[in-house]
């Protein structure tokens, strides 16, 4: 397992490798995780039980692609969520490219970020529900994420993202060590 990659991208169908060999070339640092009943494995980790490679590999990656069906990869990610502050981010791409949904760890995972670059890539539509992002309004996980802060009680990003989305007055205390 080559430790340098940061995105395990996941196929079932011949379709899905097709897909997944356009997202390697524009991508870096790329794994990509075949079904082993598909002929054409070349220069990718193969598996026979995804959700027993999944279990292997998900915390292992800073993000997944999974290109299949928005139900199967529920279901094999389900037992390996922990927490929105921890979770690798995931996108699934449906097996004929035209919507990239970010599924989890849309903000501080990169997930919506991800899904974006996806459809730059496959010309297809970005999925993003995060209810900050749809209403064009900032979230406080993404402006910690890009300054470089740490969030030390990820339970009130949700007041303050909710605060933001009512349209109140929110505080946020900033320690500055040198």
């Amino acid at each position: 397992m080559n430790t340098e990659h940061d995105i395990a991208i996941w196929a079932l169908t011949p379709s899905g490798i097709n897909i997944a060999r356009q997202l390697t070339k524009k991508l870096k640092k790329t794994s990509l995780f075949y079904s082993k009943s598909i002929d054409d494995n070349t220069g990718a980790i193969t598996f026979e039980k995804l959700s027993q490679a999944v279990s292997e590999y998900f915390q292992r990656f800073k993000g997944h692609i999974f290109i299949m069906s928005t139900g199967i990869v529920v279901r094999v990610i389900a037992n390996h969520i922990k927490h929105k502050a921890k979770d690798p981010a995931v996108v699934v791409v449906d097996d004929s490219a035209r919507f990239a949904i970010s599924l989890i760890s849309g903000h501080i995972g990169g997930a919506n970020e991800l899904a974006f670059s996806i459809s730059n890539i496959l010309s297809c539509t970005p999925v993003i529900t995060t209810a900050t992002d749809v209403n064009n309004l900032p979230a406080i996980d993404m402006i910690a994420k890009q300054q470089s802060l740490i969030i030390e009680n990820h339970d009130m990003i949700k007041q303050i993202n909710m605060a933001f989305i009512k349209n109140k007055r929110s505080c946020c205390m900033i320690h500055i060590t040198c």
